[in-house]
């Protein structure tokens, strides 16, 4: 995140591993300080949330990267606009 130019992890609340996957889940924060988040200037507002990721190495390489994160948590603490983060489903009526 460009936007969060000091982002960092406070704490890994759940960390293991076995054979070749990677498994975490942290507490991360940081402060829109960066770059502009489209039309909106750098505020200096701090958000902290939390995420998980799962990892997958081959021959010593990363091979496989999922991460799952609460964007619209994040979005509401540093202001920015929410209808960024919802999905939105198009149907067609027959």
């Amino acid at each position: 995140m460009k936007q969060v130019n000091d982002l960092h992890i406070v704490n890994f609340d759940v960390l293991f591993a076995k054979d070749d996957r990677v498994c975490l889940h942290y507490t991360a924060e940081g402060h829109h300080k960066g770059e502009p988040h489209g039309d909106i200037p750098p505020n200096g507002k701090k958000a902290q949330w939390t995420a998980s990721a799962l990892f997958r190495v081959e021959n010593g390489k990363l091979a496989e990267f999922i991460k799952d994160w609460n964007k619209l948590s994040i979005w509401e603490q540093f202001g920015w606009p929410l209808e960024e983060c919802r999905t939105q489903t198009n149907r067609s009526k027959s």
